[in-house]
């Protein structure tokens, strides 16, 4: 069986919070090295709510002084073949997309919200 690598983006957070701290660096300074305007992407990062683009993970190597597979870590579910990883992937998008779809008809027409919930 092939070894399916995947990103743990909450416990890469965490190292990237870790290194920040140990370097003494304020989220402030982090957004102004990488460009940003606020600081609510390095704020994503370090929750794992989202991981840095290829590219900002290497600027965020080098202000850390330390390389990118120090940053980056790995998931614990990474024996799972690709194609029932992205099916499952897949089903989670459609039940994401249902429940946008009914969230819409609730907020903008309340009166078909009853059609769905009887589904």
């Amino acid at each position: 069986m092939d070894v399916f690598r995947v990103l743990d983006a909450k416990e890469t957070g965490k190292r990237f919070k870790e290194l920040r701290k140990e370097r003494k660096l304020t989220v402030r300074e982090v957004a102004d090295f990488m460009g940003f305007e606020s600081e609510q992407a390095v704020y994503k990062w370090q929750r794992g709510d989202s991981l840095p683009t290829l590219d900002n993970i290497y600027a965020l190597a080098g202000l850390l002084n330390t390389t990118v597979d120090d940053i980056l870590r790995e998931s614990q579910e990474r024996d799972e073949e690709p194609s029932s990883f992205f099916e499952r992937k897949k089903a989670i998008l459609i039940y994401k997309n249902k429940v946008d779809h009914i969230i819409h008809y609730a907020q903008n027409k309340p009166q078909y919200i009853y059609s769905f919930v009887n589904i």
